[in-house]
């Protein structure tokens, strides 16, 4: 701490510091990645940078089932299985 006794002393003396701290760290961060996206060492920081310029939505296609399903839940403690499915094709449980 920095001796000082009060939040309203703090924001008196560091105005500047608390006003512009938060836009400060976000650029420093903002650099860090954008300098790891542009590096080629981080596929995984490239490939998010990208995806942020973009600036669109992944668009997801739905398919219906093509054929019957099954999902098991187990409750090891209870010692519990639920089967969950769908007997043709349509999907239902």
């Amino acid at each position: 701490m920095v001796g000082v006794r009060s939040p309203k002393t703090l924001r008196k003396h560091f105005r500047q510091e608390l006003s512009s701290g938060m836009a400060e760290a976000n650029a420093v961060v903002t650099r860090v990645a954008y300098e790891m996206a542009l590096s080629g060492r981080y596929l995984a920081m490239t490939i998010f940078w990208i995806k942020c310029q973009r600036q669109r939505v992944e668009q997801v296609e739905e398919q219906a089932p093509t054929g019957p399903w099954k999902v098991e839940l187990r409750f090891p403690d209870k010692g519990e299985v639920r089967v969950y499915g769908s007997e043709g094709s349509d999907g239902g449980a």
